[in-house]
């Protein structure tokens, strides 16, 4: 995860959660997006993460956690596409840390400068290791 530069989104942040899950067996990591059971198997395979990736299509616990924003008003803003695109739903960019009694240690919603939605900004993985009381160097 990068320190809040726009680095890669959802794969680089998964990817970079491997080391902690594989090094760290106390720790456990969850994923959690609104794809489906299929799909996160296949990003899973592709990544090659052992930790599991959760479906939530209705987006109950991604509002709750990170909440959601509108990827066609976010592709309209950056100019990616032609402008126009209708409403597309999609769960922030986040990283919650939830200590053994069940509190939030660490929250991170991913917001661009102005503070907007961004699915590219990945939290620090420095901030999430030292949240779980791991070395951060």
């Amino acid at each position: 995860m990068s320190s809040g530069d726009a680095l890669g989104g959802p794969e680089f942040q998964l990817t970079s959660l491997k080391d902690i899950s594989e090094n760290h067996s106390d720790i456990k990591v969850l994923g959690v997006s609104h794809d489906w059971p299929f799909q996160n198997k296949a990003f899973k395979d592709k990544l090659g993460i052992g930790y599991p990736l959760l479906s939530d299509p209705g987006r109950t616990v991604i509002e709750q956690f990170v909440g959601t924003f509108d990827m066609g008003a976010f592709f309209d803003k950056v100019e990616i596409f032609q402008k126009g695109h209708p409403p597309m739903p999609a769960g922030n960019c986040g990283c919650v840390v939830v200590d053994e009694q069940g509190k939030v240690v660490y929250h991170f919603v991913s917001h661009d400068d102005d503070g907007l939605p961004h699915p590219g900004i990945n939290p620090s993985l420095r901030l999430v290791k030292e949240a779980l009381g791991l070395d951060s160097s």
